[in-house]
């Protein structure tokens, strides 16, 4: 019996055993639940990319009895693509309220589960969110008159508005079709040129030829601060303050502009900006030095006095102007050069077999108009600014002085006078006084317009439209407008919308104004819109939100930013057909997580 006993007694033991391995079927799965890692199942974000709106996170999980989310925000503020770098915004919160300087940069949201002691967590999971909205937009003319828009993902959307005259055809380089698959950092276009770095930092070139030197490229990879293009140089501005400038080939045999070259050594560091007339360059440095190249009678060799201890500088024309730290004036250069040259092309292909010219200029005549320095008694300068081709100096006192091909001054105003604001846009400049005076400065010094606002109203914003026509918007949200088209424009506008400049009159956030459009913010976010010619046939680009932000001017077009950052364009075509490009300009964001 003892050993039938013992027998049954080790039968049991092992059976038991088997059972806690997981041996009896029976009990496997329940034992094989319990062993499981709590993990979360999915992620992401409530409520869509728009200012105003609390982003609310949602997760799901298995076999997390005990466990509960936690929740880390992190908004990419440089959009770089690295979060959790210098200058990011983390909050370790469930919730998020989105903020206008938030539009267009990626949203990162992270979780992870954690016991309520929080001594047992799970993996980190995360999801990214990249919204793609219009951040820049432009006409303009390159190898063909065209639009492009380049949208905050780096995706370039280009159209062509006229295709480039046949005779031109081959002098420039082409937009290439594979450029609209690509993605880019940023696009720089003036005098016919287009260059734009793409978002691994390399650079593309179409429209004129660039010819940018090899030995270059590899230093302005990831690191251009601004370019500037003139005819025949270039010059690039770089991140780290190192100017790189060269001839493109079409200046490859006009010898004069290069009457003082290119100063390479001097230009290696410490720059903070640059500037160019038609055909000279200068860089101001931070340390006040003021380095110039190019041809002598456009400002390209810079004079003693004007050389060090520079605070500010602008140019024109053919010519720069400076204060000095003793806030002084001084200038050089001339009114107005003209170069006069032959050119010879003749066939060949790029790299690429594109069909292209090779051309050769000849220089024949040099052309140049000199114009009267400024009087040697203009002292205690508080600013200068670049009005048509002149100059224009205000004092510390607010009076003015100007030179150049017109000249103007504005007397100061009586002792117990102040001002109370100055704006400066698109080569024209407005100043308003304590007194209610309004002085409005043309691009053409020739006169100027000089108004007054109602007693204890302060100019908020200024939109300086043209000679002829300024808009102001007061602290008190009351629109202005001033100039000698002041009223024959206010009675065009009533004339298509009854009662739209009466609504100005108060609560107005935002305003701008166009020769051919009005879009008014009021305070209740209510759109007020004109746009020249029958308003039935107003039509607008997008229709992705009816709450707006802000206003924009770009050119002639006006635009009002919506909350989801889209770029809303409204226009009065006679065929109302939209450009192609503007129905591109929703937004939209593309999702990617870890749990996928």
């Amino acid at each position: 019996m003892n050993n039938v006993f013992q027998k049954t007694i080790l039968c049991t033991v092992t059976a038991i055993a088997l059972s806690a391995c997981g041996g009896s079927k029976s009990s496997s799965n329940q034992n094989h639940h319990l062993s499981k890692t709590p993990a979360l199942k999915t992620l992401e974000k409530e409520g869509k990319l728009a200012v105003g709106v609390t982003l609310k996170a949602k997760s799901t999980c298995d076999d997390c009895e005990g466990f509960s989310p936690v929740y880390t925000w992190i908004i990419d503020k440089n959009n770089n693509g690295n979060f959790g770098d210098e200058g990011d915004l983390t909050v370790s919160k469930e919730e998020y309220t989105f903020v206008e300087e938030d539009l267009g940069v990626r949203v990162r949201l992270e979780a992870f589960l954690s016991n309520t002691d929080g001594t047992k967590t799970t993996e980190v999971e995360h999801v990214e969110y990249q919204p793609s909205i219009v951040k820049e937009y432009s006409t303009f003319e390159a190898q063909e008159f065209a639009r492009y828009a380049l949208k905050s993902d780096g995706t370039l959307l280009y159209e062509v508005l006229n295709p480039l005259p046949s005779d031109y055809e081959g002098t420039t380089l082409p937009f290439k079709p594979e450029y609209r698959s690509e993605k880019f950092n940023a696009v720089y276009v003036e005098n016919g040129y287009f260059l734009a770095e793409k978002i691994d930092g390399s650079i593309v070139n179409w429209g004129q030829p660039l010819a940018i030197p090899a030995e270059f490229l590899p230093k302005l990879k990831n690191n251009i601060q601004n370019v500037v293009f003139r005819a025949y140089t270039v010059a690039i501005l770089t991140k780290t303050g190192q100017v790189f400038s060269w001839h493109t080939p079409a200046a490859s045999d006009i010898s004069v502009i290069n009457d003082n070259p290119i100063p390479l050594e001097q230009l290696k560091s410490g720059v903070k900006s640059i500037h160019a007339t038609g055909y000279a360059f200068a860089a101001l440095k931070t340390n006040g030095d003021v380095i110039t190249w190019g041809l002598e009678a456009a400002g390209g060799k810079v004079p003693v006095e004007a050389s060090k201890n520079i605070s500010d500088l602008v140019s024109l024309r053919a010519s720069f102007a400076a204060v000095t730290n003793e806030r002084k004036l001084v200038n050089w250069g001339s009114v107005n050069v003209s170069l006069s040259f032959t050119q010879n092309c003749i066939p060949t292909v790029d790299d690429d077999g594109n069909p292209f010219f090779e051309c050769e200029i000849s220089f024949d005549s040099l052309r140049v108009e000199e114009f009267s320095r400024p009087p040697a008694d203009v002292e205690n300068i508080k600013s200068i600014y670049p009005v048509g081709n002149s100059v224009l100096a205000v004092r510390n006192d607010y009076s003015t002085v100007a030179w150049g091909e017109d000249n103007y001054s504005q007397p100061a105003p009586p002792p117990q006078v102040s001002v109370t604001s100055a704006f400066y846009e698109n080569g024209r400049f407005l100043t308003t006084f304590d007194d209610n005076n309004v002085y409005f400065a043309r691009s053409s010094f020739s006169s100027f317009y000089r108004s007054n606002l109602d007693e204890g109203l302060t100019a908020k914003k200024v939109n300086l439209v043209d000679d002829l026509l300024a808009v102001i918007l007061t602290d008190k949200g009351q629109v202005v407008f001033v100039g000698n088209d002041a009223q024959s424009f206010q009675d065009r506008v009533e004339r298509d919308v009854p009662n739209l400049i009466q609504s100005l009159a108060t609560g107005v956030k935002d305003i701008q104004v166009s020769r051919t459009g009005i879009l008014a913010l009021k305070e209740d976010g209510e759109l007020l819109t004109w746009v020249d010619g029958p308003q039935e046939n107003i039509i607008r680009n997008i229709e992705t939100t009816n709450k707006f932000i802000r206003l924009e001017s770009h050119g002639s077009r006006l635009v009002a930013i919506g909350d989801d950052g889209s770029f809303n364009i409204w226009s009065n075509p006679p065929s109302r057909v939209l450009p192609a490009i503007w129905g591109q300009f929703a937004p939209t964001e593309t999702k990617t997580s870890s749990l996928d």
